[in-house]
């Protein structure tokens, strides 16, 4: 019996699988699975996979960028920033990265770090996009002529009119909406005059800001607002 078991073995050793097919090497497995849980938004899996995928494949070092944005999707700012964090070590100019960490200091509410973070992208890049998100995390901070200092910068820059912002909305049927920069600047302009008791001039900074988007919800709820 154990010679019959040992002759089977050694027939059926290094033949393929009964589908016919040998079995992809571990890395390509992590990835098929990381893909297509990817795929179904099934991102719990889809990081476990990246972990998997990791331990498979060491030299894949661009698999970190990809689960430092898994976990942002997610909601995840803590482990995002960490490994944005880890990231940047060596790749200091990884802007997408970079960006992720900005991004992830932000849903933290850690306002400070985000600034910093996107004032340096800024430097990098003189995307108008990212001085807004200095200039509206500063209004949030409570430090209004920083904030307005650098809404002057911005509305200095050409480039100002082509970008867009997706701003989030709490408690509405519309969850988010994406918004001319230079409408949302003229937005947190209306909100810095509230805050000075300068009610006329926000009014007509709200009504400035609607007249470049028409539907823009916040301008609109400000109003409002300041109607009451």
């Amino acid at each position: 019996l154990v010679l019959m078991a040992l002759k089977l073995n050694a027939q059926t050793s290094g033949k393929p699988s009964p589908a016919g097919k040998t079995p992809p090497p571990p890395n390509k497995l992590h990835e098929r699975v990381y893909l297509k849980s990817k795929g179904v938004g099934d991102l719990a899996s889809a990081t476990m996979s990246l972990y998997y995928w990791m331990e498979a494949q060491p030299s894949r070092k661009d698999l970190m960028d990809s689960l430092c944005f898994i976990y942002l999707a997610r909601g995840m700012f803590g482990q995002s920033a960490a490994v944005a964090k880890e990231v940047l070590k060596d790749q200091k100019e990884n802007l997408p990265v970079k960006e992720a960490h900005a991004q992830s200091y932000e849903g933290l509410g850690t306002y400070t770090e985000a600034i910093v973070v996107y004032q340096q992208l800024f430097s990098s890049v003189k995307r108008p996009l990212f001085l807004y998100k200095v200039a509206a995390l500063q209004y949030l901070s409570k430090n209004f002529s920083a904030s307005e200092q650098n809404l002057d910068a911005l509305d200095a820059l050409q480039e100002v009119e082509k970008e867009t912002i997706i701003l989030n909305y709490q408690g509405e049927r519309v969850n988010s909406q994406a918004v001319p920069v230079l409408a949302a600047t003229k937005n947190i302009r209306g909100i810095l005059l509230m805050e000075a008791g300068r009610e006329q001039e926000a009014e007509a900074m709200f009504n400035s800001a609607l007249e470049i988007f028409p539907g823009f919800i916040m301008a609109e709820r400000n109003l409002q607002a300041l109607k009451k």
